[in-house]
């Protein structure tokens, strides 16, 4: 049987321990190692969380030269005390399994590769330092009462702050990407690209942007 016990679920301790760059993935991604604690003598019997994670650009400085990167997403500095605010970055549910006391559950992160997205823009825009994080857990965790199965809801308030060192992002992706980057093009213009590339003998795409930034007419 299971009672539905809302206020009267124990109360849980979330924290980040760390973060390190998945090494093997298919994709860019970071492992988060989420640490949940209980309350002595309370056994939980597993939690459904949903997890929003966005990044909170506005807990750290910046330099001349990463504000130029970022216009694009906070104008001009003139802007940046009313534009710059949180940045959803990924969305996501993990299932915890029975525990009593502390438990471990890895997040996965990606860090993508499409510069379309706005998390990416902002990551791949910072020379070094950290990244500020935020995780929004929220959903319900199952206990024990007595002889009884009770669930109740997480807090909507509950809030992990954490950071991301810079250099880990940048490992994640070049466990996938090994110094190189992805770029999405409209078809049109890579064919004025290939065009030009052809007509000026140049062998790979490297050349033929770096020919454009040169002032190359295409």
């Amino acid at each position: 049987m299971i009672d539905a016990a809302f206020g009267a679920m124990p109360h849980l301790q979330f924290g980040v321990r760390g973060v390190e760059a998945a090494m093997d993935a298919a994709t860019p991604s970071l492992l988060a190692t989420l640490s949940i604690a209980a309350e002595p003598g309370v056994s939980v019997l597993g939690l459904a969380l949903n997890l929003d994670v966005r990044i909170a650009a506005e807990r750290r400085r910046y330099t001349d030269t990463e504000r130029g990167r970022l216009r694009e997403l906070f104008g001009s500095d003139g802007d940046w005390d009313r534009s710059i605010g949180p940045i959803v970055w990924t969305r996501g549910t993990i299932n915890v399994p029975a525990f009593e006391n502390t438990i471990d559950a890895t997040v996965v992160l990606p860090c993508g590769y499409e510069f379309d997205m706005v998390a990416v823009k902002y990551a791949t825009a910072l020379e070094d330092g950290f990244i500020p994080v935020e995780m929004l857990p929220t959903g319900t965790v199952f206990y024990r009462g007595g002889d009884r199965m009770l669930a109740g809801k997480l807090p909507w308030d509950t809030e992990i702050a954490f950071r991301i060192d810079v250099s880990t992002w940048r490992a994640a992706v070049d466990a996938v990407f090994d110094g190189t980057a992805w770029l999405r093009l409209d078809e049109r213009l890579l064919r004025r690209l290939q065009t030009f590339r052809a007509r000026h003998g140049l062998t790979t795409w490297d050349a033929t942007v770096e020919a454009l930034l040169l002032g190359r007419e295409p």
